[in-house]
């Protein structure tokens, strides 16, 4: 045995051994979060054990989908540094002191600020970690008034998160924004490390102005759906800003009051729209950034969308012109293929400007081009095939009266300009109507009209095959009417 010993000396010496602790020698990289959660529970620390167990299994469902690559252990330092900071917060709580909450809230917001540092790989655990939080502020302290200032700033940092491209959620937003602006009201709180730059303004004004543009946002979703619910988000969005004494924010307050406009347009009331519009118009006047020209153009877009429903046609053209120039000198595409579409509307109304229509819709189709919302496009598709319906029909209704066949087959044709059902696509076999001379102009019309077959599989041509015309014995009006029984 000694001269065991004596050989180990020999053989260690100068070597420098780190010793380690029981804790940390049972938290192995293959077992840390089983030994995290038994040092929980021996600590009695349940609501953790019970937030963290859920978190590893999440964790272990996403990468056994393969939603993830990377397991939080990747980070061993912020999952520790996690861990110890909640694990402090639950054990402080559970002190009967007066400053165990408010201790606890800041140990809180302390393990937020780190989950939110971390890369967004882990967006996941921010998520789900923040989710955590807020149930824990919904819940607990809600009645003492030195944790407020705390509450407030978690509730706002939970609706910014939520403001990003992968959380976005209008409902939360909404939601936090507001418990976040109720508790700030009358406070000189800081907005801490929530802005890009530390404290850099009052907190209670930070989440005004924010919580007003996601409102007026959130408005602009219920144009189509339900314009009446979009209204009163657009007034809470005025009524914040006003609140906050931010009126000076012109652009802000502009938008807010554009959005209100636009619904009030979608209801079909365009005399308290216009009434707005001009509201709108006065905080623009002597602005001549670029932003402000951008919403001076959607301005002009909606001004003469209401002029025409009025009666106004030519003050609608005035104010199209003005918005045709503004986005053409922007280069705002999308704006300047609305302001084509309704320059088309109006062309569309008269029959000897039925060429200019054609060539606004020409335009706003390539405006479109590059723009990845695809209901524009799909807009002036149907204003293509509406406009070139409107000016065929005419020759149609002449076939009808110059053929054999009951009249009550009109409907049949109604079918093709208010449905767009396209049967010339449907038979090979369409040939000219021998006693009618202009179907030939009809058939190079009809060419670019919309189909129920897809593009990819169907290209229209523009011109028909008169070799089968001449070989094809049956009349085409016939043909017409028995593929329609």
């Amino acid at each position: 045995m000694a001269a065991g010993r004596s050989y180990l000396k020999r053989i260690m010496a100068g070597v420098e051994i780190d010793h380690m602790t029981l804790t940390q020698a049972k938290r192995g990289h293959h077992e840390l979060y089983q030994a995290l959660l038994s040092e929980l529970c021996f600590e009695g620390c349940m609501t953790c054990a019970k937030y963290f167990e859920y978190l590893v299994c999440e964790e272990n469902a996403l990468f056994n989908d393969k939603f993830i690559k990377k397991r939080m252990w990747a980070k061993k330092t912020e999952l520790l540094k996690l861990y110890e900071t909640c694990k402090s917060a639950e054990l402080v709580s559970k002190l009967k002191t007066c400053l165990s909450r408010k201790s606890t809230y800041e140990l809180i917001y302390q393990a937020l600020s780190i989950a939110k540092s971390l890369p967004d790989s882990f967006h996941w655990f921010t998520k789900s970690f923040l989710e955590i939080i807020i149930e824990i502020a919904d819940s607990f302290g809600v009645n003492d008034i030195m944790c407020c200032e705390l509450r407030a700033k978690i509730y706002t940092h939970f609706a910014v998160f939520h403001m990003t491209g992968r959380a976005h959620s209008f409902k939360r937003e909404i939601t936090y924004f507001e418990k976040a602006l109720s508790l700030s009201r009358t406070q000189d709180w800081r907005t801490d490390n929530i802005t890009p730059v530390f404290d850099e303004q009052n907190l209670h004004e930070f989440v005004g102005v924010t919580f007003a543009s996601v409102l007026f946002k959130s408005a602009k979703a219920f144009i189509h759906t339900n314009p009446k619910l979009g209204i009163e988000q657009a007034d809470r969005s005025i009524k914040c800003i006003a609140e906050v004494g931010q009126m000076k924010l012109k652009i802000l307050v502009a938008k807010a009051i554009l959005v209100k406009a636009r619904l009030l347009i979608e209801i079909s009331n365009y005399k308290e729209a216009m009434r707005h519009l001009r509201s709108a118009e006065r905080y623009l006047m002597g602005e001549k950034n670029n932003e402000f020209q951008k919403v001076r153009c959607e301005l002009n877009i909606s001004k003469a969308v209401c002029y025409e429903n009025l009666g106004s046609t030519s003050y609608a053209m005035a104010k199209l012109r003005l918005a045709v120039l503004l986005a053409r000198h922007l280069e705002l595409s999308k704006l300047l293929g609305l302001a084509l579409l309704q320059v088309a509307k109006i062309y569309m109304k008269t029959p000897s400007k039925y060429h200019l229509a054609e060539n606004a819709l020409r335009e706003a189709r390539d405006s479109f081009q590059d723009e990845e919302d695809s209901e524009n496009k799909r807009c002036v598709k149907y204003m293509v095939a509406l406009l070139q319906s409107i000016s065929n029909e005419k020759t149609y209704i002449d076939i009808i009266k110059n053929s054999q066949f009951n009249f009550c087959d009109l409907y049949k044709l109604r079918k093709w300009k208010n449905q767009a059902k396209p049967f010339w696509k449907r038979r090979g076999t369409i040939t000219f109507i021998k006693s009618f001379t202009t179907l030939s102009l009809l058939s190079l019309a009809t060419t670019d009209l919309p189909s129920e077959v897809s593009e990819d599989s169907e290209e229209p041509t523009s011109e028909f095959n008169e070799s089968e015309s001449k070989e094809t014995g049956s009349d085409p009006i016939e043909c017409l009417i028995n593929e329609f029984k």
